[in-house]
């Protein structure tokens, strides 16, 4: 076939595309499968006069940072935030086998994990230089154990915050895999009160694992979207197109994933629950959906108990409608979406990344990985005293 046929062919297969994502962004907000919580509904008139403002002194810049891949609050308030130092992700990073092709080169000399005051922003701690070579995703637990992704490496640290040495490491360094001992670009890490954690694996697998908390393997969920499908019909409700962050919501039981090319959030059983030892694994089972007319590809989510509040920050979408940059919530307990521009606020996001909040929810940090590393800061509304 001659190229100048093919090229036409792709650019038909491409707009095709195209409309199936634009016709999928003007569904009205929805929970498929609903239970427990019912439809999402729009927002009020009264409820889109409710909005964070930014807080004063920030945004946070410094220019020793590299691109801020993800940012993580300790449980005492102290805002962590990951770098990545001189090393830049682009297109010649990895090959078509997804091997990272700079390893030679050696690690990150720089210190990747900041940890800075949370009002002021001044540092107090930096840790991790020599040790990584593209951190991707940062979480702390409420013991404040540091997790960290490295999708170079294709593996997953838990650091311990003592010896701020690395307690477990998963994963096997610079061999991506899709079977129970490697990831391959693993993105985020969420950890339950007991121990138990969700690998978002990643890039190239798309799937969720769950672990013991002494690593061991236990079950994977989700399988990867057809690309470039023609059909109008929703894709399965177990599809991940990089599933880029995740989100556990234990009082009801959730692991929620930011499905970032499908633009959407999707939750599943967690299976946390308390069982008899003969009962079978209950995790990975499909519960809800959050989709919003305005959410273009989810970069982030993050739950936040005191407000039994799910947050989520999208980036620049590839369909052919223009989504603003834009924070969301979704409130658990009212079955409701609210969409807010930062714009309004004077804070002019460029790639957003991560987002994340304080312990209590009266502040709201955002994480821009690019041109210039940001971390901006808002005071929520949504935060009663």
């Amino acid at each position: 076939m001659a190229p100048s046929v093919l090229k036409v062919i792709w650019k038909v297969l491409i707009l095709a595309r195209f409309c199936v994502l634009l016709a999928d962004a003007y569904q009205p907000n929805e929970v498929q499968d609903p239970s427990p919580y019912g439809s999402l509904e729009q927002d009020s008139a009264e409820q889109q006069e409710r909005k964070p403002s930014q807080a004063n002194s920030w945004p946070l810049r410094d220019d020793s940072y590299g691109d801020i891949s993800s940012i993580a609050v300790h449980p005492t308030g102290e805002l962590f935030i990951l770098h990545r130092g001189s090393h830049m992700w682009r297109e010649d990073s990895f090959n078509a086998s997804n091997v990272y092709q700079e390893l030679d080169k050696g690690a990150i000399p720089e210190d990747v994990l900041i940890g800075v005051d949370s009002e002021t922003g001044e540092k107090h701690h930096h840790w991790g230089r020599n040790r990584f070579y593209m951190p991707h995703g940062l979480t702390i637990d409420e013991k404040g154990n540091f997790w960290i992704t490295d999708v170079a490496l294709h593996q997953v640290f838990k650091v311990d915050p003592e010896q701020l040495e690395v307690a477990m490491a998963l994963g096997e360094a610079g061999v991506p895999g899709a079977d129970k001992t490697h990831f391959c670009k693993p993105t985020d890490v969420a950890v339950a009160s007991d121990g138990t954690f969700f690998v978002a694996d990643g890039y190239c697998n798309s799937r969720v694992i769950k672990f013991s908390p002494k690593g061991d393997f236990l079950l994977q969920f989700g399988r990867a979207s057809q690309p470039g499908s023609l059909s109008l019909s929703p894709s399965p409700s177990d599809s991940l197109n990089i599933p880029h962050s995740l989100a556990l919501v234990e009082n009801y039981d959730l692991i929620c994933v930011a499905n970032r090319e499908d633009e959407k959030i999707q939750c599943f059983t967690a299976g946390l629950a308390v069982r008899k030892p003969d009962d079978t694994e209950t995790a990975g089972k499909f519960v809800l959906q959050v989709a919003h007319p305005q959410l273009s590809r989810v970069f982030a989510i993050h739950y936040t108990p005191a407000l039994n509040k799910l947050y989520a920050v999208n980036g620049v979408g590839f369909s052919l409608q223009d989504k603003p940059l834009q924070i969301f919530s979704v409130d658990l307990s009212k079955n409701d979406i609210q969409a807010w521009n930062p714009e309004e606020e004077g804070a002019i996001l460029s790639s957003p990344h991560d987002i994340t909040l304080s312990p209590n929810g009266q502040y709201i940090y955002v994480a821009d990985l690019a041109p210039r590393p940001t971390v901006w800061k808002f005071v929520n509304d949504d935060f009663k005293a």
